[in-house]
């Protein structure tokens, strides 16, 4: 019997690097190995290495030209878990989109073991939301917030 995966939904411009990262790196942001602040891949790994979590990424980096290459890029920074996928493109445009693009993978891929990890507010997905904010990106408070939600990975 296999189980579906527990699910992460992914931004990452002010999640996984935050207004505060950029002023502490004092004009270097703009090259690409510093795209990701290593603080907050340290605190996603906690929370993958706890739950068993897989990623879906549902940042604007999912545009990158092919899949292969934006797992290639988001393993580079450190990141352990898996990327499984990347959320539709343009199935809306403006504010709510990428809520709108979270809930058309979940409608192709059932679950209800997710959570949503983004500094853009969610409606619909509002209880199953870790809401960083742009100005410090993913907390300590946010890691233990989604793995709660999650819950603790089965011991096999």
């Amino acid at each position: 019997m296999t189980t579906k995966p527990k699910i992460i939904f992914l931004d990452c411009d002010g999640v996984m690097n935050s207004i505060d990262y950029i002023i502490r790196l004092n004009g270097k942001f703009d090259d690409p190995k510093n795209q990701m602040d290593p603080e907050t891949v340290i605190r996603l790994n906690k929370i993958t290495e706890a739950t068993g979590a897989v990623l879906v990424v549902s940042s604007v980096w999912r545009l990158l030209p092919t899949f292969e290459q934006l797992r290639r890029i988001i393993k580079s920074y450190g990141v352990l878990a898996e990327v499984i996928d990347v959320t539709p493109r343009d199935i809306a445009s403006g504010e709510g989109s990428r809520e709108l693009e979270i809930l058309a993978w979940l409608s192709l891929n059932p679950t209800d073991n997710f959570i949503v990890i983004d500094d853009e507010r969610m409606n619909k997905l509002s209880p199953r939301h870790v809401f960083p904010k742009m100005q410090h990106g993913l907390q300590d408070e946010h890691v233990s917030q989604a793995i709660e939600l999650l819950g603790e990975k089965d011991n096999v």
